[in-house]
């Protein structure tokens, strides 16, 4: 199961802004808005489901940036 919870002070993976307070989606970071828009505000998301699916997505996003 991938854990979502706050985090302070790094970018946003969306949209790189740098907010006050954002939201720990698995291995990546993404500002509130971004994360409800995207993730529907979810607290955990099952690897196998759609939103699985679309963390994944940014998972692969996330790891073009940090290489």
């Amino acid at each position: 199961m991938i854990k979502c919870t706050e985090q302070y002070n790094t970018k946003c993976l969306a949209c790189r802004s740098i907010p006050y307070r954002l939201i720990c989606v698995g291995a990546f970071y993404m500002c509130p808005g971004c994360f409800n828009e995207i993730f529907d505000g979810a607290t955990e998301i099952e690897a196998n489901s759609d939103l699985g699916k679309v963390y994944y997505k940014w998972l692969e996003k996330y790891k073009e940036n940090i290489t």
